[in-house]
């Protein structure tokens, strides 16, 4: 069973990570992706005054901060998964 888990470090996705844990103490074969979208910053008064890898580094930041508390759910149950950050819509 393929897991899409988007999370955004709220106590409701928190709830989703648990469930997605109880749901992979069933056994068999699961893959978790584990997911934080960040928006994508556009804004020009931002992009005219930081550099778009700075800008890149601080969106990565904030979606791994987001990941935190799933990320310690899931290996605290050991259950293996892919963490990414997506930036966009």
């Amino acid at each position: 069973m393929k897991i899409l888990l988007p999370v955004d470090g709220s106590p409701q996705s928190d709830r989703a990570a648990r469930h997605a844990v109880t749901l992979l103490r069933g056994g068999g074969d699961h893959r978790v992706l584990l997911i934080n979208v960040q928006p994508q910053i556009d804004a020009p008064e931002v992009r005219g005054h930081m550099p778009a890898g700075e800008i890149e580094a601080m969106q990565e930041t904030r979606g791994g901060d987001a990941l935190v508390s799933a990320r310690a759910l899931l290996d605290q149950a050991g259950a293996a998964y892919t963490p990414a950050v997506l930036i966009g819509p």
